[in-house]
């Protein structure tokens, strides 16, 4: 089965920010699934839980808004849950893919200049980034 976000039919304005939405259909549908990848599967509720503590560590470790936060993962739910993260701390993703030549990626970091790059430990010796670099085995 591949990776995907389940979204709910409903009327969304256009003042409505991914997290607040997220945030609301905890709160109105909290055991509603949000997120299916692989063999899990997360409730709204669960999502909104984990991505308000990753958003609180980010914080925590400088992340602000306008931050430019690289997002060097693999595609899964760590990824998804880290964009929204993200988002929620009031940072920018700068998605870079793993899959990608290491050398488009050095540039697209070079370009970029991003604040942070979260990684995982399997791949974080790949790119030369100036930033402050999170691996995500650790913080999950």
């Amino acid at each position: 089965m591949e990776n995907q976000i389940l979204v709910t039919r409903g009327k969304i304005t256009d003042d409505v920010c991914l997290n607040s939405l997220i945030t609301r259909y905890a709160e109105s549908q909290p055991d509603k699934v949000a997120l299916k990848c692989q063999n899990r599967s997360y409730t709204y509720k669960q999502f909104d839980e984990i991505t308000t503590k990753y958003a609180n560590y980010l914080i925590h470790k400088g992340v602000k808004k306008g931050s430019l936060v690289g997002v060097y993962l693999y595609r899964s739910e760590r990824m998804i849950q880290t964009l929204v993260a993200i988002i929620k701390a009031g940072g920018a993703y700068v998605p870079i893919d793993p899959t990608h030549p290491v050398e488009r990626n050095n540039y697209i970091l070079e370009e970029a200049q991003l604040d942070f790059l979260i990684t995982e430990d399997v791949i974080k010796d790949d790119l030369k980034c100036n930033g402050t670099v999170l691996c995500a085995d650790n913080l999950w």
